[in-house]
């Protein structure tokens, strides 16, 4: 979830307003009525993607594209079972082994220990 800055007049001039907001790919067809009642109950906006602009979300686009090209593509699954197990070990070695440009080029485990040390150094 990310934040959504929005501006809006008030007596005292011009405010922005920030909150919690979904930015979605697809377009209404894949959007279900209870993620957009959930939304709606909780305050949360929901905004949508320009089309032909995956920039406006480029995080998941990068992890699509190494999910595709690490594993999708590399991998023909015979059965869902296999499908699930193999994209499980992919996942696991992502999330846990591999080291991350954007955290430091450390693993998930070795910055988490990492930010723990510093706080306990402050």
């Amino acid at each position: 979830m990310a934040t959504c800055s929005a501006q809006g007049a008030t007596a005292q001039g011009t405010k922005t307003y920030q909150s919690a907001c979904f930015r979605r790919c697809y377009g209404t067809e894949f959007t279900s009525r209870a993620i957009l009642k959930w939304a709606n109950d909780n305050d949360v906006d929901w905004h949508y993607i320009a089309p032909e602009k995956p920039t406006q979300n480029a995080f998941i686009e990068s992890f699509n594209g190494k999910l595709r090209d690490e594993c999708l593509n590399e991998n023909l699954f015979t059965t869902l079972t296999e499908a699930k197990e193999t994209l499980k070990e992919w996942k696991d070695d992502y999330n846990q082994q591999r080291p991350h440009s954007s955290l430091e080029n450390l693993t998930p485990q070795e910055f988490a220990e990492k930010i723990n040390m510093d706080k306990l150094a402050a």
